[in-house]
Formats: C-alpha cells, sequence, structure tokens
C-alpha cells in the first residue's frame, strides 16, 4: 500500500481533510483517490476511497455547503488520456455525483477555489476552468506554455492571480 497525501485542509467542524492517491493493488498501476477525515486529534474519523479500473488521482478538496468537493484526474473515465475529475461528496464522504471534463489533450486539477459568485475556478495542467454555482462549464482557457497551476486567487474587480511553473525550453 503507497499513500501519496495531495492536499490537507481544516474543515468547518474543527476536523481535517486529507486528498490523495492511494496505489492499493500492488503493482498492476492500479491508483484511487483518497479521503481522509481526522479528528483535531489526528485520529482517523473515516477513509474513502474513489476509482475506476485504471488511475484516478485527487490533487484539490475544499468545502461546500453540503460536502466536499475533490479535484484530479483519470483515465479510466473520459475522453481519453487524461481528464479532470471531479467528485461531490456529502460530510460523510458519501458520492453524491461525479463529473469528467477533458479532451483528447491531457487535463487535471491541482488547484479548486469558490469564487464570489458561488462558482468554480479550477487550476490544472496547461488551463484554467470556470464552473457555475451547479458545476457547468462556463469557460476554459488552455496556456500551451504553462505546465501546472498550483493556486488560484480570485481578486476584486473580476480578476485572477495564477501561480504555477514551466519547464521544458
Amino acid at each position: 500500500l503507497s499513500v501519496h497525501p495531495k492536499d490537507l485542509i481544516s474543515t468547518s467542524d474543527g476536523s481535517y481533510l486529507v486528498v490523495g492517491e492511494v496505489d492499493s493493488l500492488g503493482s498492476d498501476g492500479d491508483v484511487d483517490i483518497f479521503l481522509l477525515k481526522l479528528n483535531s486529534q489526528g485520529d482517523t474519523l473515516w477513509t474513502m476511497m474513489y476509482g475506476g479500473e485504471f488511475i484516478e488521482s485527487g490533487s484539490s478538496v475544499i468545502e461546500v455547503d453540503d460536502g466536499y468537493l475533490i479535484g484530479g484526474q483519470t483515465n479510466s473515465f473520459g475522453s481519453g488520456g487524461n481528464d479532470i475529475y471531479l467528485i461531490k461528496t456529502d460530510f460523510l464522504g458519501t458520492v453524491l455525483w461525479n463529473k469528467v471534463l477533458g479532451s483528447s489533450d491531457d487535463q487535471s486539477v491541482s488547484s479548486i477555489v469558490q469564487t464570489s459568485d458561488n462558482g468554480y475556478i479550477l487550476g490544472g495542467d496547461f488551463s484554467v476552468t470556470k464552473l457555475d454555482s451547479v458545476y457547468n462549464v462556463e469557460w476554459s482557457r488552455n496556456y500551451g506554455n504553462v505546465s501546472l497551476f498550483r493556486e488560484v486567487i480570485e481578486t476584486g474587480g473580476g480578476y485572477m492571480i495564477l501561480s504555477g511553473y514551466v519547464s521544458g525550453d
């Protein structure tokens, strides 16, 4: 069992939530998303795993009004390659729905931010995607020279600050 935490948040009930990936089946390449809830002393309250036949990776989690929103990537579902994978859970980690966004290009989510209009900004590989309050895509922009957006911050006046890194030439 190989566990790779990717994000940690504090929750409104005083607990902590960890999301990441777990290689639970050995050398066959199957990787799933895990979501772990800890109390304020670090004791495990519950653990959930989500995934398909191939590789799913959780990179970001936020608390929303009625549960949690996990962002990451999948190559078990979607358009081919790696696609954006969103999982909405209740406060006990039970899946309410999941959604795959993607094209033939590889895409993922490394950062989720709730915006002032109750929508969401997803930062990831080469792109930034804006969702409305019911998780429909409003727009998506590809920035081919940026390898990965690690953080997205909304500022006043409808502007965003994006941070990431560029690799290669």
